[in-house]
């Protein structure tokens, strides 16, 4: 059964604060292989104009990955990670994220379609300060397979309704 259309316009947002902590920055940038000294060094972020070290662009996959999947079950949907695929990935960086920033993410139901046997989940994600400045804003497209092992379910749209 296709997800309920009657679900985009709703947003939430994920209950769960993102403290970006410099060793994590470090780690991520080492292991995506992102060799940027401000992504490693305070020096090298000094020198161009950053007094904490700077995420790379795919940080934030942690927090938007949590915040999508909360947001998905807190509208009533479940999902089956081996049965989804991310389809589409668009970010803009709207002012560079540092270690120390303490993150939120507004998740928004941006579109819902069915077409070659799947639905087609868009969300809207909106990254804030503590002092609610965006600092990113994204769209994310994830492709869900339907028919007898679904990749997602919606189990009820009852209480859900849009602004919420």
């Amino acid at each position: 059964m296709p997800i309920s259309p009657d679900l985009i316009g709703t947003h939430h947002r994920y209950p769960s604060t993102y403290v970006v902590e410099r060793e994590k920055i470090r780690e991520l940038s080492l292991a995506i292989q992102n060799h940027h000294p401000a992504h490693h060094t305070l020096s090298a972020a000094n020198a161009l104009g950053h007094h904490q070290l700077v995420i790379p662009p795919t940080f934030l996959c942690i927090l938007g990955y949590r915040a999508q999947k909360w947001f998905l079950q807190h509208s009533g949907i479940t999902i089956n990670d081996k049965k989804i695929a991310q389809v589409d990935q668009q970010f803009t960086m709207l002012r560079p994220i540092i270690a120390g920033d303490v993150l939120h993410c507004e998740v928004h139901m941006h579109d819902i379609r069915t077409a070659f046997g799947a639905d087609i989940v868009t969300t809207k994600n909106v990254i804030t300060t503590d002092d609610g400045t965006a600092v990113q804003l994204g769209y994310t497209t994830l492709m869900g397979q339907t028919g007898d092992q679904p990749g997602f379910t919606q189990l009820t749209s009852a209480g859900v309704s849009a602004g919420s």
